[in-house]
């Protein structure tokens, strides 16, 4: 094993290399890429190796969202002949204004181009010149920091382009001024004239939406949840609107934004499912030959991933050309709802010829090869033996942390794969630590083992947990300790690990081939100063052979935690939260104020979830001085970080008695909207399970 010294690598770096293992295996994937000078040709098809072999691949997939905007763009552009009267364009980092663009653009034949806040790209002006583009429609405020600031602007006016903006105070009257941009709603058949109300705060219900509202011209109308604005209520009797689609359920748009519609005389279609990628395929079914001509009969469809907005920024104009819906899956797996949709529409127990195409958004982290692969491979499978949740994980989960489980003692709680369950440590009625499994509300409680379970980790499929178990014995003051792994119903348990080790956190791969551990080797140290060295990472088969360490000795590596992508490695070092490659190299610093009480990645392997503490000074405290728990959730690929929750105590006299001031172990939710995590009272004799929701990063 060879060892970096640490170190951070540019996610520039990474994508290089993707791009050369592409090139070395061009039969499974076609990556587009951007050619100065020269305009980009319609992405070539790949045939899948088995399974579905007649069903052909076109991925849209460059080095950041702003490359891969220009990609889509370029495939508009080509099936307009190569010109381009107009583009519209948006900030990469507002969602908003990019699904608002998208029937507008498709009511002018034109790509939605996503630009950086503060800079024209060279890429971005030579594909406007080669275009012959003249007129470029600016969605959003112009502002160097979210929306299109007078950079951009500047650039575009020296190549001789005509700029008109349309932007407002907010997202929501934005909307309703690119609405009116747009003129008369189109009608969807017999619907009538038709218009698509959406939460301007839950991207993916707006997102895939967009497909069909660029083909039909359907504006999309953005409001809050619980209050219909008046100006979306306006346009709607100005325009004559006789039908609208609001996108999501109840918690995204509350019934009385349905009942304002209604009571203006409008017919109303909800398309909502109990997750994200339900309520894509409700919109696939919802649309499917409604505009007749084939259009949309889905021979071509869409995949995004579901959790983050930028890949699929620019993808309703193209999706509109090609009358293909947008359906979301996760990086690493084709979701059920959306597999079954796929399984459906492509017709997957006939032997005819299906000559369908998958258009993916987003490169190999977005949508993994091997996700859409092992679909081919076997559509009638269980998404690569990963379970994904079929309704959200907390439902009706606010804008505040709420408690999980009951009032009962809950330590290292861990969310099921499906997020049906909870797993976590808690006491029996003599007050001895037992591992259990039970509902979020802690009904329907099993005991697996009558022993503390140590960092419980489910399997990708859920039917097994991982964990560590004290042996009774100990070596020069510490506890040894092994990785068992159980059956979710507690029976068939098997240690893995032996020897006189500290062996604790474990977690699987996302094939559930292997398990990273960390491991303490007792008898290396010298003495009690040294108990909190020699602890390394090491990786393992899932049947405990092979055991191989990834980081050096004489460090004190802690607590890994596998991406679900399956690229990255997170684990503690020396107080501070690293990432390395699964051999053990790549070395990248995430942060340093870090309180090494556990780490979870986003299900999307974009982001981490992790505590800090701190003292804050305060002479109103016996003392001086009080605890600072933070819980944050860092972007892997931006750095931006986000406070999800917090707690301020006081430290020693002033303190009520089972205060929980100690936050623990986060776990973010399967389904991506929350994260859970425990918290202590000082005394560490209670503990409870709190879910937060997880703020956009």
């Amino acid at each position: 094993m060879v060892f970096g010294h640490p170190r951070t690598r540019k996610a520039s770096r990474l994508l290089r290399a993707y791009d050369l293992l592409v090139r070395r295996f061009p039969g499974a994937f076609v990556v587009l890429f951007i050619g100065v000078g020269s305009l980009v040709m319609p992405p070539a098809t790949a045939t899948a190796a088995a399974g579905l072999d007649d069903v052909n691949i076109a991925r849209y997939g460059g080095a950041d969202r702003y490359a891969t905007s220009l990609l889509i763009a370029e495939q508009v552009a080509t099936g307009a002949g190569g010109r381009l009267d107009s583009v519209v364009m948006v900030s990469g980092r507002s969602w908003t204004d990019a699904v608002v663009a998208a029937p507008l653009a498709g009511s002018r034949g034109a790509p939605v181009l996503a630009t950086p806040p503060g800079e024209l790209r060279a890429d971005a002006a030579n594909f406007l010149q080669r275009a012959g583009v003249s007129q470029v429609v600016l969605i959003g405020a112009e502002s160097d920091s979210a929306g299109v600031g007078p950079t951009v602007v500047a650039g575009l006016e020296a190549l001789g382009i005509s700029i008109e903006r349309l932007a407002r105070a907010d997202q929501y009257a934005t909307s309703v001024a690119v609405a009116h941009k747009l003129g008369t709603p189109g009608e969807m058949g017999r619907l009538g004239r038709t218009a698509i109300v959406a939460d301007g705060r839950v991207f993916t219900d707006a997102l895939v939406a967009g497909a069909f509202a660029a083909h039909g011209r359907h504006p999309i109308l953005l409001t809050k949840s619980e209050v219909f604005r008046r100006d979306v209520a306006r346009y709607l009797t100005d325009k004559d609107v006789e039908h609208v689609v609001l996108m999501g359920g109840k918690a995204a748009l509350h019934q009385v934004i349905e009942d304002e519609i209604t009571d203006l005389g409008i017919k109303v279609t909800r398309l909502a499912g109990a997750t994200r990628y339900d309520t894509a395929v409700k919109a696939a079914e919802f649309i499917t030959g409604r505009y007749g001509d084939g259009c949309f009969s889905t021979r071509r469809i869409g995949l995004a991933r579901a959790h983050v907005p930028f890949d699929s920024f620019s993808a309703a104009p193209l999706l509109a050309r090609l009358c293909a819906p947008l359906l979301l899956t996760d990086p690493d797996a084709v979701s059920r709802s959306t597999a079954a949709f796929l399984n459906d529409a492509l017709d997957v127990r006939a032997s005819t010829p299906r000559d369908a195409v998958l258009h993916v958004f987003g490169g190999n982290a977005a949508v993994s090869r091997a996700a859409v692969d092992t679909y081919l491979a076997d559509p009638l499978g269980t998404e690569g033996g990963r379970l994904k949740p079929q309704q959200p994980c907390v439902p009706g989960l606010g804008n505040k942390p709420i408690q999980l489980l009951g009032d009962v003692f809950s330590h290292q709680a861990a969310w099921s794969p499906d997020c049906a369950k909870i797993a976590y440590t808690g006491w029996t009625a003599r007050y001895v630590s037992a591992f259990y499994i039970a509902n979020i509300d802690g009904s329907d409680r099993v005991m697996v083992l009558d022993h503390f379970a140590g960092s419980p980790a489910w399997s990708p499929d859920g039917t097994k947990i991982a964990f560590s178990l004290g042996s009774g014995k100990w070596v020069k003051g510490d506890p040894v300790s092994h990785i068992f792994v159980v059956d979710a119903d507690g029976s068939n348990l098997a240690q893995l690990t032996s020897g006189d080790f500290g062996d604790t956190s474990p977690s699987w791969s996302p094939d559930a081939q292997r398990i990273v551990f960390a491991r303490q080797d007792l008898h290396h140290r010298e003495g009690i100063s040294e108990r909190y060295d020699d602890v390394f990472v090491a990786m393992m088969n899932a049947d405990g052979s092979n055991v191989t360490p990834l980081t050096p000795r004489h460090l004190s590596d802690r607590s890994p935690v596998w991406s679900p992508d399956g690229k990255w490695i997170a684990y503690d070092l020396g107080y501070e939260l690293w990432l390395m490659d699964t051999e053990g190299r790549n070395l990248r610093r995430i942060a340093e104020e870090y309180s090494a009480d556990g780490h979870s990645w986003s299900p999307d392997s974009t982001a981490l979830a992790y505590t800090t503490f701190a003292f804050v000074e305060d002479d109103t405290y016996s003392g001086g001085i009080r605890h600072d728990r933070t819980l944050f959730v860092t972007s892997i690929e931006s750095g931006r970080t986000v406070e999800v929750a917090r707690y301020v105590s006081p430290s020693v006299s002033n303190r009520p008695k089972g205060t929980f001031t100690i936050i623990r172990r986060p776990q973010w939710a399967p389904d991506g909207r929350s994260i859970i995590y425990e918290r202590n009272n000082h005394a560490g004799d209670a503990a409870r399970t709190y879910a937060a929701p997880v703020p956009e990063i």
